[in-house]
């Protein structure tokens, strides 16, 4: 979810704030394609955020039900700062996330949010900016919160407290907040994040890549924290869009580290990955369960391949066994997108073809 962390040496390097460009082409049009096509067939309701959604591509990723995000950077270089904020870049980013807002509010699949990367990428006005700006317009704020042990130990160095105890002094967590990763949680944190009902996005395979750690998951389950799953993208946290393996990892990594082989049952993580992300984005009013009144967002998965056969328990059978690749049919708000495994909004041979020729030009601009 972006490439200014300090553990950044898988991510290609690029000026910060800025989407790879070739010839004045953006990439965003063809990532939204690749991104709609691979969470397609791996069951991801919130496939993928964007910096612009400015291209008729984005929207609904040919149906998909989607929480974007205008993505909010507010530090440079010393150079780069210094003449950026002259020429005032940080009113411009917050008009054009305000524009972004308004373009997609009320929009029936996609729910508009400011973005604001972390404490250590904008300043404490920039935060404020982005928080106002969400309660204007009743929308979600998502920032990265605790990803990492130094994003904490700097925070506590310069600041004298935690991020989450920053954000809580500064008013940001006051609305709607989705906090990404919250491995570094403490208690007291944990206890700020109920007070205020924000929820965390657990991304468990980008924290394993990049070895940020492993979120304390079933306090914040305990605690009756609002916790889904994330997959953080592809841009060299975890490279692929694959919610079956989300599920997998949660339910695995909170046994390993608690010792303890019934923490976080398959049950619980099926919920992480349908009805508690739902809460988390603020949608379990819609979405996130099968229940009357509610949109018909459903997936149907393959039961007769080798991997999943037996079957004793469904829910084991989906979190530990079955895969991706086993989604057959995906219908979103009635509209089917994806049947018999073939997605029926996408060309999925010419959307591989662009995802190739976008890589090596990535490849090429970094020689």
């Amino acid at each position: 979810m972006g490439w200014n962390r300090p553990r950044k040496s898988e991510r290609p390097r690029q000026r910060r704030g800025q989407a790879f460009r070739f010839s004045g082409e953006s990439t965003t049009e063809p990532l939204v394609h690749i991104a709609a096509l691979a969470a397609s067939r791996s069951c991801l309701p919130f496939a993928f955020f964007l910096k612009s959604a400015q291209s008729p591509a984005t929207r609904g990723f040919s149906g998909q039900k989607q929480l974007l995000r205008e993505r909010l950077f507010g530090i440079f270089t010393t150079r780069e700062e210094t003449g950026l904020r002259r020429h005032g870049f940080a009113a411009l980013a917050a008009q054009l996330t305000e524009k972004f807002i308004q373009q997609y509010k009320g929009d029936d699949l996609i729910v508009p949010a400011p973005a604001p990367h972390a404490i250590y990428t904008n300043d404490d006005a920039d935060l404020k900016a982005a928080r106002q700006l969400a309660n204007k317009y009743r929308v979600p704020l998502v920032i990265h919160l605790s990803e990492t042990k130094t994003e904490n130990d700097d925070a506590l160095r310069t600041r004298g407290m935690t991020p989450t105890r920053l954000l809580d002094s500064l008013g940001i967590l006051d609305g709607p907040t989705i906090a990404a990763h919250g491995v570094w949680l403490d208690d007291a944190d944990m206890k700020i994040l109920k007070a205020h009902g924000t929820g965390v996005a657990h991304c468990p395979s980008s924290n394993m890549k990049l070895a940020s750690g492993v979120a304390p998951v079933l306090k914040l389950l305990s605690l009756g924290i609002p916790t889904g799953l994330g997959t953080d993208g592809p841009a060299g946290s975890n490279n692929d869009f694959n919610l079956m393996e989300e599920m997998n990892l949660a339910a695995n990594l909170q046994k390993v580290t608690s010792n303890d082989p019934t923490a976080l049952n398959a049950e619980q993580a099926i919920a992480m990955a349908t009805i508690l992300g739902a809460r988390v984005a603020g949608l379990d009013k819609e979405t996130g369960s099968l229940e009357s009144g509610k949109r018909a967002d459903l997936i149907t998965l393959r039961l007769d391949r080798p991997h999943a056969v037996p079957l004793y328990n469904v829910y084991s059978q989906i979190v530990y066994a079955l895969k991706g690749s086993d989604v057959e049919d995906v219908v979103v708000n009635g509209r089917p997108l994806v049947r018999d495994g073939r997605s029926l909004t996408l060309d999925s041979n010419l959307v591989i073809a662009k995802a190739k020729e976008y890589g090596a030009r990535v490849a090429a601009s970094l020689r």
